[in-house]
């Protein structure tokens, strides 16, 4: 038996404690008897409280009901955890963390709960939520792909950012979950983070499920605790595909336009030794008889003479410096009065197929570098046919937004695209690269010069347009070219 002494003294522990405490009447969920801080907390007086029930102050238990329902899945002698709200006397409410326990008595059922005010937890615990919500939108605004691993390589943190492009495996390991190891990567960053410390990047590329590579740029750094260990490690992915296409396309670039500028300086300088040569053969011709063996001599001289000056018009064609007409061609008058030439070059095992919309389609040209240019293409896909198969010319007209004239390096405004299709042999892509290059051929000896598809190229980025290729090998090539469009009621 407890003294009166023992008596106070646990009752003034038990008022002392910072938790509310309350002792409950199961049946009915009247409280029984509370501690001090229980009246603080709810705002009422010791005699208010006592007169109450659990359903009064607790708002997840609106009804008698639903107390019951909760009660009776309570078993004598086991504790409960809970997270819920309190309704103070002027009806506000408060989180609570509530540890009970269910017990007999005397022979009379008993309920004892511990409530704590969680609010500042819970604010504190929004605050970070807020915090750490600004911070994944920073890292998804970076655009970079970026992961938190552990020294064991096992993935703690993705940002958005990368799960939309490669899904969710936080908890993975990182090598398993990339790159479909059961070993680490070669060549990981995070291995020279977690032996030496300090920053690295290095450059990378990987290809994907459509066959397609992806350059990517890692860079990682180390994570630190308050005892200046390294605990795990940060990885930043980049894709630096589009960088890595520009930079190509701008040497591309660069080596054409010296192709091009040393291409035409011989260009005229081989034309003036050729107006001579040409000249002076018909000059001779017409002094020496007809049929006579040195006439034909002479003859010889002077068509080797011409098929060498039409091969410098076509050089001068890809430096872009021979002289030109421009005017306005409707495209499809064009193509039409062209299908003739281009049959003929096709041969009777290839079918041509015009597929044009019956809408005036007007381009800026000078006529003979479109025929050049139709030519050139045609002989191309005859070539890739040797045993037959259909060239298709196709045109439509688009119009240019933002997002497309990056994707396209075009500028705004209308546009006719052209597209020239063949069913030969195709284009691998270890010689992609090169096909626009002057003088690169895949054909025999004496069976090209490598000058028509450079021709073309130089031509169409003369008139402000672009070309693409597109080939799968032995599925055929398609040529697509952009032109600007001229809008007639515009002028």
């Amino acid at each position: 038996m407890l003294g009166e002494i023992d008596r106070h003294l646990l009752n003034d522990i038990f008022n002392e404690l910072d938790d509310a405490v309350y002792i409950v009447d199961p049946d009915d969920s009247r409280i029984l008897h509370v501690n001090q801080k229980a009246c603080e907390m709810l705002g009422y007086s010791y005699e208010e409280l006592i007169s109450l029930r659990v359903i009064d102050i607790q708002t997840g238990l609106p009804s008698m009901e639903k107390w019951r329902k909760m009660f009776n899945r309570l078993s004598p002698g086991r504790a409960y955890d809970y997270i819920g709200s309190h309704r103070r006397k002027d009806g506000t409410e408060f989180p609570v963390e509530i540890h009970g326990k269910y017990f007999v008595y005397d022979g009379r059922p008993c309920l004892v709960g511990i409530a704590r005010d969680i609010s500042a937890w819970r604010r504190i615990e929004s605050e970070l939520i807020q915090e750490r919500n600004k911070l994944d939108a920073v890292l998804c605004a970076l655009g970079d792909g970026l992961t938190m691993q552990d020294t064991n390589f096992r993935i703690l943190y993705q940002n958005s950012a990368l799960q939309k492009k490669q899904g969710c495996h936080i908890g993975e390991y990182c090598y398993k979950a990339y790159h479909g190891r059961d070993h680490i990567c070669e060549g990981c960053l995070l291995v020279k983070v977690f032996q030496h410390g300090g920053s690295y990047r290095r450059e990378t590329s990987v290809v994907l499920k459509d066959g397609s590579t992806m350059h990517l740029e890692v860079s990682a750094s180390p994570v630190r605790d308050s005892e200046d260990q390294i605990i795990a490690g940060i990885e930043t992915v980049r894709d630096i595909t589009r960088n890595k296409e520009l930079e190509s396309q701008f040497l591309q670039a660069q080596k054409m336009e010296a192709v091009g500028r040393l291409t035409g300086g011989i260009a005229h300088d081989f034309n003036n030794i050729l107006t001579i040569i040409v000249g002076y053969s018909e000059m001779t011709m017409s002094m020496v008889q007809e049929g006579t063996h040195l006439f034909e001599n002479l003859k010889a001289i002077n068509e080797a003479g011409n098929r060498a000056s039409l091969l410098t018009r076509q050089l001068l064609s890809f430096s872009r410096q021979q002289s030109c007409s421009i005017k306005n061609i409707n495209l499809l008058d064009s193509l039409q009065d062209m299908s003739k030439m281009l049959r003929r070059i096709m041969g009777e095992d290839i079918e041509l197929r015009l597929e044009c919309p019956a809408i005036e389609l007007i381009i800026a040209v000078d006529e003979t570098h479109f025929t050049q240019i139709m030519m050139n293409l045609a002989v191309n896909a005859r070539d890739a046919m040797v045993g037959g198969g259909i060239f298709t010319i196709n045109v439509d007209s688009l119009k240019i937004d933002e997002t497309q004239a990056e994707e396209e390096k075009l500028t705004l405004g209308n546009y006719v695209r052209l597209r020239v299709s063949d069913t030969g042999c195709g284009i691998t892509p270890d010689i992609m690269d090169k096909i626009f290059e002057p003088f690169f051929t895949t054909k025999g000896v004496g069976r090209g010069t490598g000058l028509g598809l450079s021709t073309v190229y130089g031509l169409v980025n003369n008139y402000k347009g672009r070309i693409v290729v597109d080939s799968v090998p032995e599925r055929g090539a398609t040529f697509t070219i952009f032109l600007p469009q001229v809008d007639l009621d515009g002028v």
